[in-house]
């Protein structure tokens, strides 16, 4: 049996770029995962703020950007839910990187937030995020989606 998105993810996924959609699909064929977060409107960002979720208020995330160009996604394991573990979620995060290089998408992740594979340094860990960067993207082949 392959792996299907949920209804809220699915519907997370209708709000993030077409290329974080690709890639997206390509994990849950890897992997059962959860889209926790795309798109995020004012209200939801500055919560995300409020609580330490997120470093930025509104409209500075790229979970502010429609579509999103940032999405967090999680593991997930049928009858358990979530996997918040942290060696868990980078393990992911390895299979992700894998995968958006095989495509060819240029992404960030939110524990490595300058990409030289160092998540020590970081004080703002967000081990479910992935970003992409518009303008990188928009130099490929995906700015035709």
């Amino acid at each position: 049996m392959s792996n299907v998105f949920g209804l809220a993810s699915y519907r997370r996924l209708n709000t993030i770029h077409p290329a974080l959609k690709v890639l997206c699909i390509a994990i849950l064929e890897r992997m059962d995962v959860s889209i926790v977060c795309g798109y995020r409107g004012e209200e939801e960002q500055n919560e995300a703020y409020k609580n330490g979720k997120s470093g930025l208020q509104f409209p500075q995330s790229k979970h502010n950007h429609s579509p999103s160009s940032a999405v967090d996604i999680a593991p997930y394991i049928s009858g358990k839910g979530i996997r918040w573990n942290a060696s868990e979620v980078a393990f992911m995060q390895g299979r992700i990187q894998e995968i958006a290089d095989y495509l060819s998408i240029p992404i960030r992740w939110g524990a490595d937030w300058d990409g030289d594979g160092d998540i020590v340094e970081h004080k703002l860990k967000d081990y479910v995020h992935i970003e992409i960067n518009i303008e990188e993207i928009n130099n490929t082949v995906w700015r035709y989606l």
